[in-house]
């Protein structure tokens, strides 16, 4: 049982694609089951009128927050400063996330967007940005919501799967943060590359792609792989 844990679960404006906003909302649907399920309080911002104030107040305290949407980028160039979240009310810039953001401690973070694991929509299969910029973007996503309390964080380039269903899904069976990004179907151990958060070395940075053939960064993994829910919130 997760009794007394909070979620917050955001779909963000895409408004050039009005199948997107249909299929978030079903897979944030099928979240909330599997949380309530589970005893954990859900609280849903869907697009339109999703505004960061909202959102603000809700996840004070949340031990899990879920997004899905526009991945935001700063600066132009094949390594810009990527971060944040797009909701109705505007962008959400790292600076506010940092700032603003006061999630439980040892929160779990998952952001289903452009660059939230490395590769951005302009890029998708026809450049290869490379392990290392992967690595640099998926830190620099997860900075600000580890700055805010998170503990745990998972990217994911593209919010058209199932990702955080079976993430959140292998978590509540007890599965450690580790084996939960390594059960999802869409792993691959050949593709993946292992390493160390280069400014918090108790962390995991973990970074899986598909080549087809041009290589697509898509899901990243940052915490502390052995650590289970029990672990971080004693239950």
């Amino acid at each position: 049982s997760l009794d007394g844990l909070k979620a917050v679960l955001v779909v963000g404006p895409v408004p050039e694609d009005p199948t997107f906003s249909p299929y978030a909302n079903s897979m944030m649907d099928l979240i909330t089951g599997e949380f309530t399920a589970n005893g954990v309080t859900v609280h849903k911002f869907y697009s339109p009128g999703v505004d960061w104030q909202e959102i603000k107040a809700a996840a004070q305290g949340a031990h899990f927050l879920i997004y899905y949407g526009h991945g935001l980028t700063w600066t132009s160039g094949p390594s810009p400063v990527v971060g944040g979240i797009r909701v109705d009310s505007g962008p959400v810039s790292p600076d506010m996330i940092r700032n603003e953001l006061q999630l439980a401690s040892d929160a779990i973070v998952m952001v289903g967007a452009c660059y939230a694991a490395g590769t951005g929509l302009g890029e998708y299969k026809k450049t290869d940005i490379g392990i290392a910029e992967a690595q640099r973007r998926a830190v620099q996503y997860a900075g600000p919501f580890l700055d805010a309390g998170a503990t745990g964080y998972y990217g994911c380039s593209y919010g058209w799967n199932s990702t955080f269903l079976n993430y959140v899904r292998f978590l509540c069976d007890g599965q450690s943060l580790g084996d939960a990004f390594k059960s999802f179907g869409d792993f691959n151990p050949n593709t993946a590359t292992y390493s160390t958060h280069p400014t918090r070395p108790e962390m995991a940075l973990w970074v899986d792609k598909d080549c087809e053939p041009t290589c697509v960064y898509n899901q990243a993994f940052i915490g502390p792989a052995d650590q289970t829910l029990e672990d971080l919130f004693g239950r």
